[in-house]
């Protein structure tokens, strides 16, 4: 959980930057913020990474007995692979929505 909430966290500020931008109709801005995003989200992954291959030694740490403990850690190494795509989903995902206001609004209207 702690990976994907600090990659979802970044990206809400892609959000908030991208959909004011683009309401401004500063389209080349819109660029500009979902590549820094796209930097400081990948970034963020190497210590998330870091964190997550010591997992088992920092539950053991921690006090959680050590078959618990490396078994959580293995779960969290092989979660590693799923750290870009996800992250790289959850940023295209938000700057879509940034840019696409009326078939969201549509949909929405649809399933209410």
């Amino acid at each position: 959980m702690t990976g994907h909430a600090v990659y979802t966290g970044f990206s809400t500020a892609l959000g908030t930057l991208a959909a004011q931008a683009y309401g401004a109709e500063k389209f080349a801005v819109v660029g500009h913020v979902c590549q820094q995003a796209f930097i400081v989200v990948f970034a963020s992954l190497i210590p998330i990474v870091c964190l997550w291959i010591c997992s088992g030694t920092i539950f053991e740490w921690s006090g959680v007995p050590a078959p618990i403990a490396h078994m959580a850690g293995q779960i969290l190494q092989i979660q590693i692979m799923s750290l870009p795509p996800m992250a790289l989903m959850q940023l295209i995902k938000v700057w879509m929505e940034a840019q696409v206001r009326k078939p969201l609004l549509l949909s929405t209207r649809l399933l209410l």
